[in-house]
């Protein structure tokens, strides 16, 4: 669970690069090499979230974020969507167009 400091440097960064910046301060720390990837950012014009009614567990929806965010293929993202479903329930459309979305900026 996210203390209100976290939770606040989340919301000024964006959670793919806060945890982008934890993953890489975690490496360091474990005195791993960090490789650097190009940055790539994609503006749709539209809402992608994960509902509430949906995951009710804010921890939950964010790691389903971060699993969205780091796909690196299409079959990691059916993986991810197979998950979805086999945990939640059916996808709502609304949810589903973040891992369609996924699927765009890799």
């Amino acid at each position: 669970m996210l203390g209100g400091e976290q939770s606040g440097h989340i919301e000024a960064v964006g959670f793919e690069m806060y945890t982008g910046m934890l993953e890489e301060a975690v490496s360091k720390l474990k005195g791993e090499e960090h490789v650097e990837h190009p940055a790539t950012q994609l503006s749709l014009g539209i809402a992608l979230r994960i509902d509430e009614s949906y995951i009710a567990e804010e921890n939950q929806r964010l790691r389903m974020y971060k699993r969205i965010a780091g796909a690196q293929t299409e079959g990691a993202l059916a993986d991810v969507a197979s998950e979805l479903e086999d945990r939640y329930g059916p996808v709502p459309r609304e949810s589903a167009a973040s891992a369609r979305c996924g699927t765009i900026a890799h």
